[in-house]
């Protein structure tokens, strides 16, 4: 009999340790299933979080390219101002002008028998002697006025020169044989500028 417990007990402590360790074996493998779930959970969190990253870089791209469109608008918009107003300034000109311009052109069209100036040197020696660029520059007289006076002084003395505009700065030429020049009138630098023909 005594032999009977101790297997009995043997038994009983046996099959209590064999179900405490079926549940560790059943706990720990809940436990492993846990991780793996939160590991895909985490893997795909971390995706989520690579794709909108992706999307944000890309969504600063676009704004930085539109940022860049607008910055280019801009200054396109800017230097068209600028040109209306560089053509506002000539249509100004033009007008405020107009009036002198008109009576230089009846002064040359009623002059006949013009001759040119026979060299290079002849002109320059011709804008050496003439007083027009020794005026002072003002408000009141600058480069049209410059240029309508050397005009004035050429026809009076029976020489050719004309006016030329460039922008809102106006200067004179001449020509000689078959050459074209700009004359500064403010200054008397002269330079050849093309052929007639």
């Amino acid at each position: 009999m005594r032999k009977i417990i101790p297997v009995i007990v043997l038994a009983s402590v046996l099959g209590i340790g064999g179900g405490f360790y079926c549940q560790t074996y059943d706990y720990v493998g809940e436990l492993q299933q846990a991780v793996f779930h939160r590991g895909v959970t985490i893997t795909n969190q971390e995706g989520q979080i690579w794709e909108l990253a992706y999307y944000l870089e890309h969504d600063e791209k676009i704004i930085d390219d539109q940022q860049n469109i607008m910055g280019e608008m801009s200054d396109t918009i800017a230097q068209l101002r600028g040109d209306i107003s560089s053509l506002e300034d000539q249509v100004g000109f033009w007008q405020n002008n107009y009036e002198d311009v008109a009576l230089l052109y009846d002064e040359l069209e009623a002059l006949r028998g013009y001759r040119e100036f026979g060299s290079i040197r002849q002109l320059k020696d011709w804008l050496w002697d003439d007083p027009t660029s020794e005026h002072p520059q003002s408000v009141y007289y600058d480069c049209d006025d410059y240029a309508e006076d050397l005009t004035r002084a050429a026809v009076r003395e029976g020489y050719w020169i004309g006016l030329y505009l460039e922008g809102t700065h106006c200067q004179n030429f001449t020509i000689i044989g078959n050459d074209v020049y700009l004359i500064e009138p403010q200054t008397d630098h002269v330079e050849f500028w093309g052929f007639v023909d």
